[in-house]
């Protein structure tokens, strides 16, 4: 019994060693954000296995603890990251402006750099890419939606949501829970598609526990490359 149980300890020890010198390894490389690679218009292009490896959800909530009640969490996390930068106290990531629409690189929520973020705190970077993904995904959505169906209107929005954008994008999963999202905050039918994006763009950087934001973030479901 004891010569044919150890080989099997032996081996399954090295296997835990393994296993635990990889997920430290993994660990490592997440926190390398200077050489994570970049996509064809040279965004970031991270790892989404990198929000488990790095521990973001525990993170994030205690980031989000730090910050003013009065303000949005999530505007309070891309100051944070943008603090000594001028415009970082006019970064807004709680709604779609208006303006970006038209020009999407004006807009007041601007994309995290791996070389702006302090090499030490790499969980800001992938904290910071999220919020910014989750507000550019939104208002590619929009503009998408808009260009395609010249349509302004919510339910116009949920029909293009369900039947045209799952062919131009590979956040499904992330896209039914947007969907949901969408019909808690829309108030009415009634209201526009950019008024619906907007309420629920301010509900997920207000409220961190129920806001949608970690539902869709949590596992990097805000970390992958598709705009």
């Amino acid at each position: 019994m004891r010569s044919s149980t150890l080989p099997f300890l032996v081996a399954l020890n090295a296997l835990v060693v393994f296993n635990s010198i990889a997920a430290a390894q993994g660990a490592d490389t997440c926190r390398d954000i200077l050489n994570i690679p970049k996509d064809v218009d040279g965004y970031p292009k991270p790892e989404p296995t990198c929000w488990t490896r790095l521990g973001m959800d525990g993170w994030m909530r205690t980031f989000v603890s730090t910050c003013n009640q009065a303000e949005p969490w999530g505007n309070c996390l891309m100051r944070q990251l943008n603090k000594g930068n001028e415009g970082a106290e006019s970064i807004d990531c709680t709604r779609i402006h208006e303006e970006s629409v038209f020009f999407p690189e004006k807009s007041p929520c601007p994309p995290p750099m791996p070389d702006k973020i302090p090499q030490d705190a790499p969980e800001l970077f992938y904290a910071a890419r999220s919020i910014w993904h989750l507000n550019n995904y939104l208002l590619n959505l929009y503009n998408q939606y808009h260009d395609l169906k010249q349509d302004t209107s919510f339910l116009g929005l949920m029909a293009f949501l369900t039947e045209v954008w799952p062919t131009e994008t590979d956040m499904v999963a992330q896209d039914a829970v947007i969907a949901r999202l969408f019909n808690e905050n829309k108030g009415s039918d009634e209201n526009s598609a950019l008024t619906v994006i907007n309420l629920t763009l301010l509900r997920a950087f207000s409220q961190f526990d129920t806001g949608g934001f970690l539902e869709i973030a949590t596992g990097g479901g805000l970390l992958h490359s598709d705009m």
